[in-house]
């Protein structure tokens, strides 16, 4: 069944052939709520930076809060992936000393 809601949240994650960029994020973004992490089938992925990068982006893990005696039940806490990535990223905003184009590094803290 694994296999089957990754193929799933995958597919149904895929931007739309009339969404920009700038819109395709919060309108087909699939988020799969697991505390499973998944160590054994992306090993077997021919491409397993790509899945845990969008691991990283679209897993929820969940919890169960403290017993609430007067509603008879336990909350259940949602942790969200980050809104930025803590990957080093290149970027191309810089201009350089010779008035050129240039790059810089970001390293998340």
């Amino acid at each position: 069944d694994d296999w089957y809601w990754m193929h799933a949240a995958l597919v149904n994650g895929e931007k739309r052939k009339d969404e920009d960029a700038a819109t395709s994020m919060s309108s087909s973004s699939v988020l799969a709520i697991t505390n499973d992490e998944m160590r054994d089938h992306h090993f077997q992925m021919s491409a397993q930076g790509s899945f845990l990068r969008w691991k990283e982006r679209h897993q929820v893990y969940f919890d169960f809060g403290a017993w609430n005696r007067d509603l008879r039940r336990r909350d259940v806490l949602l942790t969200y992936p980050k809104s930025y990535s803590r990957r080093i990223q290149r970027v191309d905003c810089c201009i350089d000393v010779d008035g050129g184009g240039g790059e810089a590094i970001v390293i998340p803290l």
